[in-house]
């Protein structure tokens, strides 16, 4: 069904339709983003790493930091395993992650973004800190 409406819509209603639901997603959980100081980490080859890395080097700093990536997730000192048998949790999933964030009082967030904005309706995520160089 899916693949079905996305040949007969045209591309600006799909993305207003991703636009609205990652609004809708923010909205719902309170815009935890903009609490939190979100660094993004993209590309082909070894994000979860990466992500992994600042995360740590941040909290030898003494920040408090929470992630998401393939191999795992973290909030404020506790780490699991990403069960979720996907690399972007999607809208609602992410909004909730970052709520979470928020609720633990993470002072740094390092959110892995794997797709482009656009397509994963995550860009309603206020980058509030520019890229780590890397």
């Amino acid at each position: 069904m899916k693949a079905l409406l996305k040949k007969i819509l045209p591309k600006f209603i799909l993305g207003w339709y991703h636009q609205c639901l990652a609004l809708l997603a923010a909205a719902v959980y309170l815009n935890p983003s903009g609490k939190l100081v979100v660094i993004g980490v993209t590309g082909t080859n070894g994000k979860s790493t990466v992500v992994n890395l600042i995360g740590q080097i941040l909290e030898a700093a003494g920040y408090r930091v929470g992630w998401t990536a393939t191999a795992n997730f973290k909030i404020s000192g506790a780490p699991w395993l990403n069960d979720q048998k996907m690399t972007m949790l999607g809208r609602f999933k992410t909004q909730k992650f970052l709520r979470a964030m928020v609720k633990a009082a993470a002072t740094r967030s390092l959110k892995r973004l794997r797709k482009a904005l656009n397509n994963t309706g995550i860009w309603a995520l206020i980058m509030t800190s520019p890229f780590l160089p890397i």
